[in-house]
């Protein structure tokens, strides 16, 4: 399983302490993260989007309806542009709709 810490932790060495339900990550004495366990298949992703740089964060924005609704906001020609990019665009298709 994969869980996330802060990225300022990235590449640091961390304590983890577990509990059947818990997993409790410490850097110099400090909790830095806590992450329910997770069970079942192996390889899932448990991630804070507060663990995330600010840069990384915008990218969650980004999908179809939000980029069709700033299209919108700037006008009818970029409306057009931004579906034709969406609708042609084999990149974008994996975002959901």
């Amino acid at each position: 399983m994969y869980y996330s810490v802060p990225y300022e932790c990235v590449r640091e060495q961390v304590e983890i302490r577990l509990t059947p339900d818990l997993l409790e990550f410490y850097f110099k004495d400090v909790r830095i993260a806590s992450h329910k366990r997770l069970t079942g298949d192996i390889g899932q992703y448990s991630t804070s989007v507060e663990h995330m740089p600010d840069h990384h964060r915008l990218y969650l924005d980004h999908n179809p309806q939000n980029n069709r609704d700033w299209a919108k906001s700037v006008g009818p020609s970029m409306e057009i542009f931004v579906d034709k990019i969406l609708e042609e665009n084999a990149e974008k298709k994996h975002y959901p709709f």
